[in-house]
């Protein structure tokens, strides 16, 4: 009895950190929320500001190395096309520097990772360099080519501003007392670092006279057919459709990501950037919509209230509500109100395609 239960401490142990961390994370989603409630209310007290500013690069930092932390027993992740989400990346760096990219090849580079949240951390290692041209290639690196695994091989993106530099010239770019302090003083830092360790990636660097490069690699699968989805569940028919859907949030990473895979699966998606330009767009366009999918925090009008505008417009509106901020007891009275569901970001485009054929009654 006493070796049984020796034995199944470890397990044990893995299941009680893992519950620990993840009720960190909570806490840690709630009070940024609120940090960005009070700085709003403080901006016209210098002092007060300031501290909570402060407050704000602390949980960016606690954030990052909660998300270096990668214990046992964490569900797997999906299978993704790197190229997929290099290119909706590429897209927004290309808005925010004014500057137009172009793959020299889009084949498929499987991992494992989710979509939306990987975009989002290329765009913000992109600007760890300058302004200024830059050119972007994305590629497979075999085992030992970069990277501190030398039996596997790597998919990844490499930025580069002047001349490319080899492959022996990178170096690990952050170690992780760097991470805290990047995290403490470049806004988005602490996500997109930890997403990326999240994903057992990692970041490299290289800067000479004339060049200055950081190349992004995640470990690859072997190859097999994904068809450009983010998850093999996506092939399957029951998950296909043709209804029309309203995507409503104001992150550009979400918008690349649901409208590439969601018109794959054969759906018509309209985008909208903020609660009144969805009101708007559904006002404009009485019918269209089979389905809206509607985020709860963004600027000029909350997920609530046009939540409760769309239901004016049309009552029997059928309204799938996701937030990254909020857990699914906090949107009760929107459930109870009607709601077809709650996801909780960052979901996966399988789960939401489900969501979306069970609310379209299929």
């Amino acid at each position: 009895m006493s070796q049984t239960m020796n034995d199944n401490a470890p397990d044990d142990h893995a299941a009680r950190l893992l519950g620990q961390l993840r009720l960190a994370a909570e806490h840690l989603r709630g009070a940024d929320a609120l940090s960005e409630l009070v700085e709003a209310d403080t901006e016209s007290h210098p002092l007060a500001h300031r501290h909570v500013l402060d407050l704000r690069r602390e949980l960016a930092a606690a954030r990052l190395i909660l998300a270096a932390l990668k214990p046992a027993g964490a569900a797997p992740l999906p299978r993704a096309d790197f190229s997929t989400i290099a290119q909706a990346a590429m897209r927004r760096i290309g808005i925010l520097r004014q500057q137009k990219f172009e793959l020299a090849s889009t084949a498929e580079l499987l991992i494992h990772g989710d979509p939306a949240p990987l975009a989002a951390a290329l765009v913000s290692l992109a600007s760890l360099l300058p302004s200024g041209f830059l050119s972007a290639s994305v590629r497979r690196f075999q085992p030992g080519e970069i990277g501190t695994d030398k039996n596997h091989a790597h998919h990844g993106i490499l930025f580069c501003q002047g001349e490319i530099p080899s492959l022996s010239q990178f170096r690990p770019a952050f170690s992780l007392k760097d991470l805290r302090l990047a995290a403490s003083s470049h806004a988005g830092m602490a996500e997109a670092l930890g997403c990326i360790l999240q994903h057992g990636g990692e970041v490299f660097a290289s800067a000479a006279k004339n060049q200055l490069a950081v190349a992004i690699v995640l470990p690859a699968l072997s190859s097999g057919p994904l068809s450009g989805a983010a998850d093999e569940a996506l092939q399957e028919s029951q998950l296909k459709g043709t209804e029309t859907l309203l995507v409503v949030d104001d992150e550009d990473m979400i918008w690349d990501i649901l409208s590439d895979h969601l018109q794959e699966l054969g759906y018509t998606v309209i985008l909208a950037e903020n609660g009144l330009d969805a009101v708007e767009t559904y006002k404009d366009n009485p019918g269209l919509f089979d389905l809206v999918i509607l985020d709860m925090v963004m600027p000029k009008m909350g997920g609530r209230e046009a939540f409760a505008e769309i239901r004016k417009l049309d009552p029997e509106a059928r309204i799938i509500i996701s937030s990254g901020y909020m857990a699914e007891g906090e949107a009760g009275d929107l459930l109870a109100a009607g709601a077809c569901g709650f996801l909780r970001k960052p979901y996966r485009i399988a789960e939401l395609a489900r969501r979306i054929r069970q609310a379209c009654g299929r």
